[in-house]
């Protein structure tokens, strides 16, 4: 398992830094999961929430 934080700047959303973690399946090693998140209460959450909202809107339309 691997596990780091990446600082990201997104064109709309502005700078992210979020926590990315790689999870491996012991079955079979060439799959492989990558889980990125912003800290609670951070700008990077109100970045990615904002981000969440634009998909929300269009999938309700």
């Amino acid at each position: 398992m691997a596990c780091g934080t990446k600082a990201l700047d997104h064109p709309v959303a502005g700078a992210l830094t979020l926590d990315w973690e790689i999870l491996g399946c012991t079955t079979d090693p060439d799959q492989q999961l990558m889980v990125m998140t912003a800290a609670p209460g951070s700008s990077s959450e109100e970045g990615l929430r904002f981000l969440a909202s634009w998909r929300g809107a269009e999938a309700t339309q």
